[in-house]
């Protein structure tokens, strides 16, 4: 269409004067015929859905009438409105297409079609008429019109109304009613109702007054245009002209001329192609528009020949299969520009606004590309290749050359964001602009789908990734692969900007962000008048959060000033949800081959800049003759793919399930690496009888105080940070805004600096928080004392603090280490590494600072550390594979190295003696030689302590503990992290933004609990490797934390058995209060860390900021009222939430007995004995049990009465309110009147009481006097062996009755044949009541007669007990035997000798215990019943009394006891003439002979002993021999138990070697310490008396000396005397005073003697003690052994001798019947 618009007359709106009005509707005529669209009508004229017709109508046009239902097209006006057919502005008023209706007359019966706004038009009359004939006009007058609003059907009423008054009625709407009602049927004729042929289809349209919905009844209500009176009706659209357009500026190519080598002046003679890409919804015209006269001819002739215009239209499809046309956007953040001082692109959405300034364009973007190629690669394939591939003239065209645009009309300043909105979306891709295919704007739905060399797959192809396919395959979906734009600077590279350029931007810069899902066109365009395109509410929402993805410069190579990239990659990798859906992961920039722009130095370059660049490997550009650059072009590669599924894994992609199976599968994998240690450490084990696998129970062991110590430390903890945080952050409550960071600071403080600012003074609180902290938690586990010096312990605190302090300092280092590239490329090795440099400072602190509890936060912050620095690891499965590796190291160090150097160190000072030994000085003198082996003794000694004490094990639990609350409070760390992301900047040198460090704590929080299964394989193993009691020892300690004194358990006593450097952890027992220090002082330490990371990262000195002390005021004083807080809480109690405060000390009732507190504390034995054993504490509380313990208890009671009342309490008022005095007489009396056998007042005297007895009443006279002396003595070992016994019997009981079988072992009856079976202990095969005491004694032999805990009896039970089930009857049969057992009296038999009585050398271990003698009066009641006892053993010895020898057999024993209580040596006892035996006098000699005697004696009984034993065994091989296999049917079972007999014996051969091994390694042993002992003896004995010696030479010497002096002051006196008397007084005072000074030294010298010898005397004493020690140990440690051997040897034996008896008279008849055969 070519128009000729006439100029515009002012305010008067542009015309034409060509084409004519009446060729502009020819035009839109046109266009209706071409352009049209269907619908569907049902037969009452209605609308119904198009996709019903054509669903019905089966998508025919042959059949497109189906029922009641018509489909069929009208020309489509609102498409052809939206055209400029017209040159002036026009207004339309609402018009719809006509429709026909039909229906059958009633006269002729033919078909009447007409138009169906009949209907409409009668309706509008008849409203009229009916008002008319009710409105009472003169014309009506005598007619009866109206009836009920409506007019009468009458001929003559129509005739009235039709003859005179239906012209008013045409003046008023505009036309002529019907004559009569049609019925408005619809034709059914598609053909007729489209009227195809109608050369003017604008005339089909009728006109309306107002705009109104066809389908809605309001067109009954709505009337016709009236074309008399067009003011009534409202047009309902006004079209534009075509001479009013509002043009838009164009690119610079139309506004210059460059020509080319085509010919032609000028670059405009070939195809030109123009992108248009809108923002906002608007209609857009394109007009091509003469501007020069002299080419109206011309331009007439090629635009008026043919079309030369073709349109393409290109909406994103792939992003988003929800979404129509949603695509990815760029985001440009206003702060970002102002804190990185980054230029703005040259790309930005600039427009001219009315008044000529720029603005921010809002209606659309015109493009030319230089490459039509790749703009429209599609249409040139399809429909132009020839035009396309050939210009005008017949030669192929070339891409046009790069056009760069005013460098004034694209800069911009800070002004162009405005004062309305900080941050705009783009569609395009800012920075990259003049690129061929694209122009300024690449916009990214075009590049990513429509650009030629990138693969576009088919929606219908795509394979998307399934997030649990579990597959390395990537997906097949689109791609750009090495996709090269050519591109050109816009930017003026040559010289120097103010700003940063984008290709200056450091490494790891982010230059703006990519929306993570795609965007829909609701969400760009605005909604309100508030908004604009790219920067509406949604989008203003996705600010700060992960829905935007950055778009940093890498890591390997940033940009430099005067430098630029010639190569620019931009790398998008995304995740293919759907086939139709994509989610971008990750986006980069990276800079390749950059060159200077810095001219050569020849050129006039800068010299020091050229060194910089050639420094960092950048060569100056390729430049022309002139030294200028010769191209500003760079190339653009984009690389664009989908990600694998593990990509997408380490990215965080995939839902929580899917990391909940991979966190799942992970510790599946640990756990399955623990229990592989344990199984294999559980086969191999040396032990017969291993422990068992404790399993959960363990777990719920060892997890519980671990959580609660760490939770109890993390919540006052994160409270007080979240109280900082809300402090001091940028927007905080506390804001120092107008302060500067140090004193020195003056002027202004922007924007940038007060969020710098910020932060560091955030660092320095947090660096409070953590001092505060350490001090506090250095005072709660380092606590003085009454016996330890105050400075002590201040210098012990600050040596502990000191150590902290650098190890934080390391931690540093470590952490900055993890930030490089070499860290993440090898980090398993530096995992390696680490755990091994964690174990070598174990080591050193274990020297340096020698106390366990105090290493062990150390080392926690370690093991913290290490995890948190494998965060660093590329990605999240390399993370996680870390992991791994670290707990399979952990569990190697737990089992293996720890225990491994432990024996290296504790073997190293024995080492090292032997080293001194081989290399040092052989010639020793006896002195050397005995300090020597004092040394190495001493050296034997700690070693074996530290063997086979408790602290390997404690050892052990502490490097467990340690690595456990590393572990717990990782992900506290992480969730630190998370809320200082950008104060610490730890998580960003990472590459982790805020979400993925959720993941990762995630993780390090699922761990946990698969950890403690890990534990508890390695903790078991530990127990069958190396036979350490873990379970017990960790019961134990949690029993000794319920039952603890204090609240602070450190408060209390340590354990002095074991080493210094576990006292302290032993006593806190591992509990929650451990933890909770470990935690404590862990995150302490921790906080110090990352405040000091903070304050490096921001450049920030505390010391230098005037703020510091209020920071520091503040965050104390919110440490102290948190601590106030959770002290309170700890201490109050609410027992309606069931609270009860935190660590209280639970003091448990006197009467319940002290196992089983420890059972119900510590959980032991199955869940019915808990169940009887607290059905016994209720029994113990209840009110009967009070009322018989103070029947029974009532003379301690009231003896101890007195110990309960003080004045202050006797002041008081008692429980009935009477003076407390008087309620005391009344409680005292009760008491000594409670009685069953003491009347009160009341009772009657003819009845008895039930319970009153003589055996009652005689134990209730006893004495109740306290016992003193051998009585207590006697009465405590009664007790404490019976509740020992007690306890022991309580212990097993369920373990015998578990192996109660259900028969009789004895007489194999079943209960149907007896009453009860009862299960019991058997001794030597027969059933013994007493068999549980000899059991005891065994266990007191082998252990200790201390010894009595119950996990130890019960495995030493279960190893050597015997069971029985035994009948009633064969029970009561066993009582009846036991009263008919021969009872020999006592004195029966022979006389007893003097060596029936034990002597005093005798081992200790037979007198455990030494009673004096008591002297009883017969008058006392103990001494008449021992009288009345003495008289009944007489009566029944029978005889005369007193025996002969009694008088010699008393004095004997007074004279044994005369020796014990002097401690001297064995009394001679006299002879005795009746028995014969007495003591004898020998010499020396004979002593020898006698002893050599009784040796000889000795070995000769052995040699009979082991020929005896030789004699059996050849005849039990002898008999075994003359049985043969094929005899095994008469013989039977006989030959197998001779071949059993016969390996028993040879394995009793075997452990007689042993034993007498074990023998003589025992005697080496004591010969070893009797030599040091003697040695040290000796050496001592020396000492004192060189110590003796140099007293009395050095008393002598001052004896001396003092008379020297004395001689010398009398003869100066003597010398100044004047008379001879004088004189001789003088020489006799001389010597009077020599005289003296000789006596007190001689009397001074015999002092020191007599000391000397008395101490000689005691040593000589002690010598001979330890050498009569030796014997009697070595003796009964021979004997000891030989009789276990003896009795094993005896009792196998035996049962040789009852086999060989049976066997030899079996073989004698089998022979005989053999003979007889």
């Amino acid at each position: 269409l070519r128009y000729k618009c006439n100029a515009s007359n002012g305010h008067q709106p542009k015309t034409c004067f060509n084409p004519p009005l009446e060729r502009q509707y020819e035009f839109l005529n046109g266009c209706l015929k071409k352009n049209r669209k269907m619908v569907c009508l049902r037969d009452d004229g209605t609308h119904e859905d198009i996709q019903k017709c054509y669903s019905k109508t089966n998508n025919s046009s042959s059949a497109r009438s189906s029922g009641s239902l018509l489909l069929f097209s009208e020309p489509d006006l609102e498409k052809c409105l939206s055209r400029p057919y017209f040159c002036s502005d026009t207004e339309w008023n609402y018009r719809t297409y006509r429709r026909l209706c039909q229906e059958n007359s009633a006269i002729s019966g033919e078909t009447e079609i007409y138009d169906c706004s009949l209907v409409h038009r009668w309706n509008t009359y008849a409203h009229w008429k009916n008002n008319v004939c009710c409105s009472e006009i003169s014309e009506l007058r005598g007619f009866d019109s109206c009836r009920k609003n409506e007019c009468l059907d009458d001929p003559r009423i129509e005739d009235i109304i039709r003859g005179k008054l239906i012209n008013v009625f045409e003046r008023e709407y505009g036309f002529i009613p019907p004559i009569r009602k049609p019925s408005g049927k619809l034709l059914m004729n598609a053909t007729l109702q489209e009227a195809l042929d109608h050369e003017s289809p604008l005339d089909l349209f009728h006109e309306w007054r107002e705009q109104f919905p066809e389908s809605s009844k309001l067109m009954q209500e709505v009337k016709l245009h009236h074309p008399k009176k067009p003011h009534l009706s409202h047009p309902y659209k006004i079209t534009s002209g075509c001479c009013n357009c509002k043009r838009h500026a164009m690119p610079t190519f139309f506004e210059t001329n460059n020509p080319i080598s085509s010919g032609y002046p000028d670059n405009k003679h070939g195809h030109v192609q123009i992108t248009v890409t809108a923002i906002a919804s608007i209609k857009l015209y394109v007009a091509v528009e003469l501007l020069h006269g002299a080419y109206y001819l011309d331009f007439e002739k090629y635009f008026g020949s043919r079309d030369k215009s073709t349109l393409r239209i290109h909406a994103p499809q792939k992003f988003s299969e929800h979404s129509e046309h949603a695509t990815w956007l760029t985001v440009l953040d206003k702060s970002a520009f102002e804190k990185r001082g980054l230029e703005l692109p040259l790309n930005l959405p600039v427009g001219i606004n009315e008044g000529g300034n720029k603005d921010i364009e809002d209606r659309f973007f015109v493009n030319i590309p230089r490459n039509k190629t790749i703009a429209n690669h599609i249409l040139a394939k399809e429909n132009f290749l020839e035009v396309i591939d050939y210009d005008d003239d017949g030669r192929s065209w070339l891409p046009l050359p790069a056009i760069r645009d005013p460098i004034e009309s694209i800069r911009l300043n800070e002004e162009w964001w405005g004062q309305k909105h900080d941050f705009i979306a783009l569609p395009y891709i800012p920075f990259f602009s003049n690129c061929d295919g694209y122009d300024s704007h690449v916009f990214l739905g075009r590049l990513l789908e429509d650009h030629p060399d990138c693969l576009s797959v088919p929606l219908n192809k795509v394979e998307s990734t399934n997030e649990f396919s579990f597959t390395r395959k990537e997906p097949y979906s689109d791609r750009c692969q090495d996709l090269i734009l050519q591109c050109t600077y816009e930017e003026e590279i040559r010289g120097s900007s103010e700003k940063f350029r984008w290709f200056e931007a450091s490494s790891g810069s982010n230059l703006f962000h990519i929306t993570r899902d795609a965007v829909t066109i609701a969400a760009f365009v605005p909604s309100n008048e508030v908004e604009d395109w790219g920067r509406t509410m949604f989008l203003d929402k996705m600010r700060n959060s992960y829905d935007l993805i950055p778009v940093s410069i890498g890591d390997e190579m940033g940009g430099f000033l005067n430098a630029i990239p010639r190569v620019v990659e931009l790398e998008l990798k995304y995740y293919q949800i759907s086939s139709g859906t994509k989610r971008l992961v990750e986006a980069a920039i990276y800079f390749h081959d950059l060159c200077t722009t810095q001219k050569q130095d020849y050129f006039g370059g800068s010299a020091k800049i050229l060194d910089d660049m050639k420094e960092r490997d950048i060569l100056p550009c390729e430049s022309d003759i002139n030294g200028a650059i010769k191209s500003d072009n760079y190339e653009l590669i984009i690389q664009y793919y989908p990600l694998g599924w593990f990509d997408l894994l380490n990215r965080f992609e995939f839902g929580g399930p899917v990391y909940f199976f991979f966190y799942t599968a992970i510790g599946l994998t640990i756990c399955l690496i623990g229990g592989s240690v344990y199984g294999i450490n559980r086969l191999l084990t040396k032990f017969r009888h291993p422990p068992p696998f404790q399993g959960w129970q363990l777990v719920a062991l060892v997890s519980r105080p671990q959580i609660e110590g760490v939770i109890l430390a993390v919540i006052p903890y994160m409270v007080v940070v979240s109280t900082i945080h809300t402090l001091f952050r940028h927007d905080g409550v506390l804001q120092f805004d107008s302060l500067h960071k140090n004193w020195m600071g003056s002027g202004s403080i922007g924007d940038v600096e007060e969020v710098e600012n910020a932060m560091g003074r955030m660092g320095s609180a947090f660096l409070v928080l953590g001092s505060y902290i350490t001090l506090k938690g250095s005072s709660s586990i380092i606590i003085g004392d009454e016996t330890s010096k105050n400075d002590h312990v201040v210098a012990k605190r600050a040596h502990f603090i000191w150590a902290s302090l650098c190890l934080q300092a390391m931690i540093l280092c470590l952490l900055e280490f993890s930030y490089s590239d070499s860290y993440k490329n090898d980090i398993y090795r530096y995992v390696v590494m680490f755990k091994f440099g964690q174990i070598a400072f174990d080591v050193i602190l274990s020297h340096v600072i020698r106390d366990k509890l105090l290493i062990a936060p150390l080392l926690v912050l370690i093991q913290m550390s290490e995890i948190l620095v494998t965060i660093g690891a590329r990605d999240f499965v390399e993370f996680t594979l870390s992991f791994l590796v670290k707990i399979s190291l952990i569990v190697v160090q737990r089992l293996f190295i720890y225990p491994f150097i432990h024996t290296i160190l504790t073997l190293l000072p024995r080492w090292n003696l032997l080293a001194r030994h081989s290399f040092g000085r052989k010639a020793l003198t006896r002195k050397e030689k005995k300090q020597r082996e004092a040394r190495w003794k001493k050296v034997n000694e700690n070693i074996e302590l530290q063997t086979e004490g408790v602290e390997p094990l404690v050892d052990s639990i502490t490097i467990y503990s340690v690595e456990k609350t590393g572990g717990i409070l990782l992900p506290f760390m992480c969730l630190f992290l998370m809320l200082l992301y950008r104060e610490t900047e730890i998580a960003m040198n990472y590459n982790i933004n805020q979400h993925e460090l959720l993941y990762y704590g995630t993780f390090a929080f699922y761990m946990i609990i698969w950890t403690c299964i890990v534990d508890t394989f390695v903790l078991s193993s530990q127990e069958v490797l190396y036979g350490w009691r873990v379970y017990d020892y960790l019961s134990y300690t949690r029993w000794r934390f319920s039952n603890r004194e204090n609240r602070w358990n450190l408060l209390g006593k340590f354990d002095e058995s074991l080493s210094y450097s576990f006292q302290s952890i032993d006593l806190l027992c591992f509990s929650s209060q451990y933890y909770f220090i470990l935690a404590l002082l862990t995150l302490g330490f921790g906080s110090n860390i990352f405040a000091i990371t903070i304050c490096l990262r921001r450049k920030y000195n505390f010391l230098a900021d005037p703020v510091f002390p209020i920071i520091a005021f503040v965050v104390i004083l919110c440490c102290e009222v948190v601590t106030v807080l959770c002290k309170y809480l700890a201490n109050t109690s609410v027992p309606a939430i069931c609270w009860r405060g935190i660590w209280q000390v639970s003091r448990v009732q006197s009467t319940m007995d002290d196992m089983i507190a420890a059972k119900l504390a510590v959980g032991e034995g199955r869940q019915e004995d808990l169940e009887q054993e607290r059905q016994e504490l209720l029994a113990l509380n209840s009110e009967t049990f009070r009322h018989n313990f103070v029947e029974k208890n009532r003379p301690w009671i009231l003896q101890h009465l007195v110990e309960l009342i003080t004045p202050r309490t006797l002041q008081g008022v008692g429980a009935d309110e009477r003076p407390l005095a008087d309620y005391l007489r009344g409680v005292y009396s009760n008491l000594m009147n409670t009685s069953t056998a003491t009347k009160c007042a009341g009772d009657r005297s003819d009845i008895s009481s039930d319970s009153s007895d003589d055996e009652f009443e005689k134990r209730r006279r006893w004495d109740r006097n306290p016992l003193e002396g051998n009585q207590v003595t006697i009465a405590k070992v009664w007790l404490n062996k019976a509740r020992k016994r007690g306890i022991f019997t309580k212990a097993v009981m369920p373990s015998i009755e578990r192996r109660k079988e259900d028969h009789c072992s004895a007489c194999s009856r079943t209960l149907g044949s007896c009453k009860v079976l009862h299960a019991g202990l058997a001794r030597n095969g027969k059933y013994d009541s007493y068999a549980i005491d000899g059991l005891i004694k065994e266990f007191e032999q082998k252990y200790s007669p201390h010894e009595s805990d119950p996990t130890l009896w019960k495995a030493f039970f279960r190893e050597k007990a015997q069971f029985m089930t035994i009948c009633n009857i064969c029970l009561d049969q066993i009582e009846q035997q036991k009263l008919h057992k021969v009872v020999r009296h006592v004195g029966a038999g022979r006389l007893t000798r003097p060596g029936d009585i034990s002597s005093d050398d005798e081992s200790d271990e037979e007198e455990a215990f030494f009673f004096e003698p008591i002297a009883v009066p017969r008058s006392s009641k103990a001494g008449a019943m021992m009288s009345k006892w003495l008289q009944a053993c007489r009566q029944r010895l029978g005889g005369e009394f007193p025996r002969n020898g009694s008088q010699h057999s008393t004095e004997q024993y007074l004279n044994t006891l005369r020796v014990r209580k002097l401690g001297k040596s064995k009394t001679v006892l006299k002879d005795d003439p009746v028995t014969g035996w007495g003591s004898v006098s020998t010499s020396l000699e004979g002593k020898k002979i006698m002893t050599k005697w009784l040796n000889n004696a000795r070995v000769r009984s052995n040699e009979r002993f082991a020929l005896k034993g030789l004699e059996i065994l050849g005849s039990l091989e002898k008999t075994l021999n003359e049985m043969s296999l094929e005899s095994d049917w008469y013989f039977g079972d006989l030959r197998l138990e001779g071949k059993a007999l016969q390996l028993e014996g040879s394995h009793l051969m075997k452990e007689k070697e042993s034993k007498e091994k074990a023998i003589e390694s025992n005697l080496d042993l004591l010969r070893q310490t009797l030599n040091n002992v003697t040695s040290d003896l000796e050496t001592k004995r020396r000492s004192k008396q060189s110590d003796f010696n140099e007293k009395v030479a050095k008393l002598r010497n001052e004896s001396q000396r003092k008379k020297d002096e004395r001689v010398r002051e009398l003869h100066k006196a003597l010398h100044e005397s004047r008379s001879d008397e004088m004189s001789a007084s003088l020489r006799k005072q001389i010597l009077s005073d020599i005289e003296k000074e000789d006596k007190a030294t001689a009397k001074k010298e015999e002092e020191m003697k007599a000391d000397l010898e008395e101490c000689l005397t005691l040593i000589d004493r002690d010598i001979v003690h330890a050498r009569r020690k030796f014997n009697v140990d070595s003796e009964s440690t021979r004997e000891r052994l030989i009789r276990e051997w003896k009795h094993e040897e005896v009792l196998y034996r035996h049962k040789c001798s009852v086999w060989i008896g049976i066997s030899s008279r079996k073989v004698e008849n089998f022979k005989s019947r053999r003979s007889k055969k």
